[in-house]
């Protein structure tokens, strides 16, 4: 598809100033960090020993996804979400926050490659704890093969912090190409085949 006036390319990685591209990845890891079912799969360790990898690996992509220069869509982001939590952690998600976790990276990275960073900004604010989602993984499932019926472990080891609901209850905006059509979300829920 050829730019023109009326149909302008795609943002672009190369295009956007390098901090702002570091703060997209950081604002990924926020997001990701939220995302009660891929940190309770990273916490239980749904994908194995590996959990906590197979988690970076997949944020990874997902920055890669958007660092390539071609424009992402919400559906493409949520094709590779369902297919890692799916595959990589061996669960399903049927609570919506696939499709609203790529609604909000998707509406993030819209608004900052034209130069509005309140959203990327806000995201970043709104998540207290820095460093890898690695830093999620609190269980280790070589554990629970020793002193299973030793129950003042769980009582006494912290844990993580619930996930705040109302931070991914944000009604997604309506993404509106510069030439007038508005992208419709996916439907798709639960119904995933």
């Amino acid at each position: 598809m050829e730019a023109s006036p009326s149909n302008p390319p795609p943002p672009s990685a190369s295009t956007l100033d390098p901090d702002v591209k570091n703060l997209f990845d950081n604002c990924v890891r926020a997001v990701f960090s939220r995302w009660t079912v891929l940190c309770l799969a990273v916490e239980q360790g749904w994908g194995g020993r590996n959990s906590a990898q197979k988690a970076d690996d997949l944020l990874q992509s997902v920055v890669e996804m958007f660092a390539s220069g071609e424009r992402v869509y919400a559906d493409e982001l949520e094709d590779v979400l369902f297919d890692s939590i799916e595959n990589d952690f061996n669960t399903t998600a049927e609570d919506g926050s696939v499709e609203q976790v790529a609604r909000q990276l998707t509406t993030i990275w819209h608004k900052a490659s034209q130069g509005d960073l309140t959203m990327l900004h806000s995201t970043l604010a709104a998540n207290p704890q820095k460093g890898s989602l690695a830093s999620v993984h609190k269980h280790d499932p070589a554990d629970d093969d020793s002193d299973e019926d030793d129950s003042s472990d769980d009582e006494d080891a912290p844990s993580p912090a619930p996930a705040q609901p109302d931070t991914m209850d944000v009604e997604p905006t309506p993404t509106v190409d510069p030439d007038g059509w508005e992208t419709v979300p996916s439907r798709r829920g639960g119904k995933r085949r």
